[in-house]
């Protein structure tokens, strides 16, 4: 004699966490690439060059977001785990 197993389905009202972390994740990461992408795209314009010529990993560009939003004076501190910190973004 066999055993049927019955589901209920998902209540709607319940909250969905695992896709609210996606969405969050997903947003973030877009706004990092586009910020990266604006950092680097200004940068390289400064020389005459354009990004999309220069071959430059995908990676990279979310790299770039960080790397534009450290503040400059930070890099002169007396701070050896700070400068490190900025030599490795």
């Amino acid at each position: 004699m066999k055993k049927s197993v019955v589901s209920t389905p998902p209540d709607p009202n319940e909250p969905n966490l695992l896709g609210k972390v996606t969405s969050l994740v997903v947003l973030l990461g877009a706004g990092l690439y586009f910020t990266g992408w604006t950092y680097r795209w200004a940068y390289f314009s400064f020389f005459n060059l354009e990004v999309s010529t220069l071959n430059l990993p995908f990676e990279s560009f979310y790299i770039a977001a960080f790397q534009g939003s450290i503040p400059i004076w930070h890099v002169g501190s007396s701070n050896g785990a700070e400068t490190l910190a900025i030599a490795l973004l």
